[in-house]
C-alpha cells in the first residue's frame, strides 16, 4: 500500500528547507513515520528529494539509482569517504535527521533553526542571514583556536539557551542532564573465548528457542567503549559499534542515543545491516534482526522483609526454609513446587518491612523476589556477582519458564535479589524485538530511563493474604534513589547461516 502523503500535507519545502507549522506537528509526524515500514519512509522522503531537497540523513531506496545519482551530483563532498554514515552525522535519530537539510537547517513556524558542529543557532526567519552569519563566525572561531574545546567543556560553559546577538540564540545541551563523559576513543570490548569475532554458525537453537537465542545473546562480544561521534555529544549521548560478516561487504550496526535538539527529543536503540554501496553503506535486508535490552541493573537501599507463606497447610519462612523464589504476578503470589507447578500461596510479612514491587511504564509486569539466602540455592555465584554470565542465564530462565507456563503475551520481567539486609539488586529483562526479512529494527523511548521503572510495594501487612495491591509510599514512584545504573543492550542479525551482533554496555 502506498503511503498516504496527505497525513502530513502541512509539511512542505521552503526553498531547499523543510517547513513545519509547529514543534508539535514535527514531533507527531516523526513519531507517526517511525511506525511505518522502511519502504514507506523511503517513498515519503523521495518526494522531497525529487523536488531538489537534500537531507542531513538520507532515507532512500538503494535501488533508486537515478535519484541517488541526482543527490550525489549535488553533494559530492558529502560522500567523499567510505566511512560509516555515523562518522559524519550531526543527528543520531535518522527520521529527525531526514527533516534537516544538508546545511543543517529546518523552518518551524516563522523561525529558522540551523544545526552546526558548535551548537544550534536559531531566530526569526526574517533574520535568517544574521543567523547564518553568527553560526559561521562561531564555528570559524572554534576552528581557529589552537586548543580544540571538548564537547564537555562547551556543554559545561555554554549549556542551555544563550542570546548571541539581538534575535539570534544558541542552544547546547546542558552537561548535567546525562553526565558529560567526553569523546571516547572506541575499540574497548570483551568477548566470549569460544565465539569472539568468529561467525556464529550453530543457529538452530537460536532460531527456534527463546532460551537458545538468549544463550547466543549472552555470548556476544561486549563493547564497553563504543565509537563516539564528538559532535553528537553536543546534544547528549550517541554510541555505535559494528560487526562485519565473513563477507566484509556486509556489516551489522548497533546504536544507542539520548539526545535533545531543542525542537525534538529522542532516546532509542537501533540495529541495522548494511552493504558497502556506491557512495555510502546502504541498508540491506537480512533474514532476521533481533534487538532488545539485555538487562537494566539498579541497586536500591531497601531493607529485607521477613516473609512467611502458607501452602499445603504448612507455614514456611521464605528467607530461611525454602529454596524457591517468590513470583509476584497478576495480583497473586506463587512458588514453584516439587512438581514444577507454580502454586498460589498466602503471604504474611513478619516485620515492618515491605516486599518491593516494580512496574515498567506503569505496567504491573512479573516480579520475582529472591531472598539473600535463596540465591545460593539457585546455583548463583557464591561470590555474588549478580552480573556474571552464569547468573544472568539462571535468572533469565526463571522468568522465561514462568511466563511460558502462563502463556503470557508479555515477555519482560523484573528480578529483585536481596543482596544484603539493606540493599536489593534489580534486574529488568526486556521483551526483545525479532523481525524477519528487514534491514533495521528500532526501539524509541520517548523519555529517559528515570521515567520507565517505578518502585511500589506489594504490601501484605501482618495478616495472611493471597492477593496484593501495589502501594506507593512517599511519592517514590520512579527510579528515584537508585545507587547505580548499568544498561546492557544487544542486537544481532542473521544472513543465511551466519549470525553477527554485539552488546553495548554503559
Amino acid at each position: 500500500m502506498d503511503y498516504n502523503f496527505n497525513e502530513v500535507e502541512n509539511i512542505n519545502l521552503y526553498g531547499t528547507k523543510i517547513k513545519v507549522s509547529s514543534r508539535e506537528q514535527l514531533s507527531e509526524t516523526i513519531n507517526s513515520l517511525k511506525m511505518k515500514k522502511r519502504t514507506d519512509l523511503e517513498k515519503y522522503f523521495e518526494k522531497f528529494y525529487e523536488k531538489g531537497y537534500t537531507s542531513e540523513r538520507i532515507i532512500i531506496n538503494a535501488s533508486n539509482s537515478k535519484l541517488l545519482q541526482k543527490i550525489y551530483s549535488k553533494k559530492k563532498n558529502y560522500f567523499n569517504t567510505r566511512k560509516s554514515i555515523s562518522d559524519s552525522l550531526k543527528i543520531a535519530d535518522a527520521v529527525f535527521g531526514a527533516f534537516i537539510n544538508e546545511e543543517g537547517q529546518i523552518i518551524v513556524n516563522d523561525s529558522l533553526f540551523k544545526y552546526t558542529n558548535r551548537g544550534l543557532y536559531f531566530g526569526k526567519l526574517s533574520d535568517s542571514l544574521k543567523i547564518r552569519e553568527v553560526a559561521f563566525r562561531k564555528n570559524s572561531s572554534a576552528k581557529s583556536q589552537k586548543t580544540i574545546e571538548s564537547d564537555c567543556y562547551i556543554r559545561e560553559t555554554e549549556g542551555g539557551i544563550t542570546e548571541i546577538e539581538n534575535g539570534v540564540h544558541q542552544f547546547v545541551r546542558i552537561a548535567d542532564e546525562t553526565g558529560c563523559t567526553g569523546s571516547g576513543t572506541g575499540g574497548g570490548s570483551t568477548y566470549n573465548s569460544n565465539n569472539g569475532y568468529k561467525a556464529i554458525t550453530d543457529i538452530y537453537n537460536a532460531k527456534n528457542s527463546e532460551l537458545g537465542l538468549n544463550t547466543l545473546i549472552q555470548d556476544l562480544r561486549i563493547e564497553t567503549s563504543p565509537d563516539d561521534n564528538w559532535f553528537q555529544n553536543i546534544w547528549g549521548t550517541y554510541r555505535y559499534s559494528h560487526e562485519y560478516f565473513s563477507d566484509d561487504d556486509y556489516r551489522f550496526e548497533l546504536d544507542f542515543w539520548d539526545q535533545t535538539w531543542l525542537i525534538y527529543r529522542s532516546v532509542g536503540i537501533e540495529a541495522e545491516t548494511h552493504k558497502d554501496g556506491w557512495f555510502w553503506w546502504n541498508n540491506i535486508n537480512s533474514d532476521e534482526i533481533v534487538l532488545g535490552i539485555n538487562k537494566v541493573h539498579l541497586i536500591y537501599d531497601i531493607p529485607s522483609p521477613d516473609i512467611s507463606f502458607f501452602v499445603n497447610y504448612t507455614n514456611n519462612v521464605l528467607n530461611q526454609n525454602t529454596k524457591q523464589p517468590l513470583y509476584i504476578h497478576n495480583n497473586s503470589f506463587f512458588i514453584k513446587n516439587n512438581n514444577s507447578v507454580y502454586e498460589p500461596i498466602n503471604i504474611k510479612v513478619l516485620n515492618n518491612n515491605r516486599i518491593p514491587f516494580f512496574e515498567f511504564r506503569d505496567d504491573a509486569i512479573l516480579n520475582i523476589y529472591i531472598g539473600s539466602v535463596l540465591g545460593l540455592n539457585l546455583n548463583l555465584d557464591i561470590t555474588y556477582n549478580v552480573l556474571s554470565d552464569s547468573n544472568i542465564k539462571t535468572l533469565y530462565k526463571l522468568g522465561a519458564d514462568y511466563l511460558k507456563s502462563k502463556y503470557s503475551s508479555r515477555k519482560d520481567f523484573i528480578v529483585t535479589i536481596q543482596k544484603n539486609p539493606n540493599e536489593v539488586d534489580l534486574l529488568y529483562f526486556d521483551e526483545f524485538q525479532r523481525v524477519y526479512n528487514t534491514d533495521e529494527v528500532e526501539r524509541i523511548f520517548f523519555s529517559e530511563w528515570d521515567w520507565q521503572i517505578g518502585l511500589k510495594f506489594a504490601d501484605t501487612g501482618s495478616a495472611w493474604k493471597s492477593t496484593y495491591t501495589p502501594i506507593n509510599l512517599n511519592g517514590f514512584n520512579t527510579l528515584g534513589d537508585y545507587k547505580s545504573k548499568n544498561i546492557d543492550i544487544y542486537g544481532l542479525a542473521r544472513r543465511g547461516e551466519e549470525w553477527r551482533g554485539l552488546r553495548l554496555k554503559f
